[in-house]
């Protein structure tokens, strides 16, 4: 994985799982969603943009993206 400041992390690592599990449970604190269900939306919006936060935004979503950006890499 390649982060924008040009970070490179293996998948096998496990920063990635980790990125993709914090992301779930933000959406689904913020949505009052199931954990499942969360992790349905990260996965849509992920395939949509090739990003969660890019997809999020253009499946209509909004909240505060620096949090979840921040949150992500926690």
């Amino acid at each position: 994985m390649l982060l924008q400041d040009g970070t490179l992390y293996p998948n096998d690592g496990g920063y990635v799982d980790n990125v993709r599990a914090n992301a779930s449970r933000y959406i689904a604190k913020q949505r009052d969603f199931s954990e499942e269900e969360a992790e349905k939306l990260r996965k849509k919006a992920l395939a949509t943009s090739n990003q969660t936060a890019k997809g999020l935004k253009t499946l209509g979503y909004d909240w505060d993206f620096d949090d979840f950006g921040t949150r992500l890499h926690a």
